[in-house]
């Protein structure tokens, strides 16, 4: 069976759930990378994943495979803990492209630099490059998430 890249764009504001750790402005330099994670997606997170959207297609219910946005999700979790996002950042932007399955019970390696960095009005606006690798060091997904930071989560900075 032939595997093809999907490629997933989605601009959206969601509410996102990090470290209630706060970063100061300097934390948020271009070009930081962050701190390699792995991470294990098991049967039970993943079938945890797939109660959560609802899935009701069975696809990935009994093929062992992991579904493409449950890597991402875990993935950018990951990373903003690794950022210490506080709560009550918005997530502004998400591009990824899936370039590999994965099969449940896989331990994966996320990583991320930190792309872009701008403030306006007070409000920081980061880009965090990310990628997510097998432990064979295949690329598994690479793409982009923006978030937005409230001021007064990073004082006067």
């Amino acid at each position: 069976m032939r595997q093809t890249a999907v490629h997933v764009e989605a601009c959206y504001i969601m509410f996102a759930s990090g470290s209630t750790q706060r970063t100061k402005v300097v934390d948020l330099s271009v070009g930081r990378a962050l701190p390699a994670v792995n991470f294990t997606l098991d049967k039970t997170m993943v079938e945890s994943y797939i109660e959560s959207v609802e899935d009701q297609t069975g696809l990935y219910h009994h093929s062992g495979f992991v579904p493409p946005l449950a890597v991402a999700a875990i993935a950018k979790k990951k990373l903003m803990e690794a950022l210490h996002i506080p709560d009550g950042a918005i997530q502004s932007q998400a591009i990824f492209d899936f370039l590999s399955r994965v099969k449940s019970g896989g331990t994966l390696r996320c990583s991320g630099i930190i792309s872009e960095h701008w403030k306006r009005n007070g409000v920081n606006y980061i880009a965090v490059d990310i990628r997510v690798n097998g432990m064979n060091r295949r690329c598994i997904l690479k793409g982009r998430m923006g978030f937005i930071l409230a001021p007064s989560e990073y004082g006067s900075g």
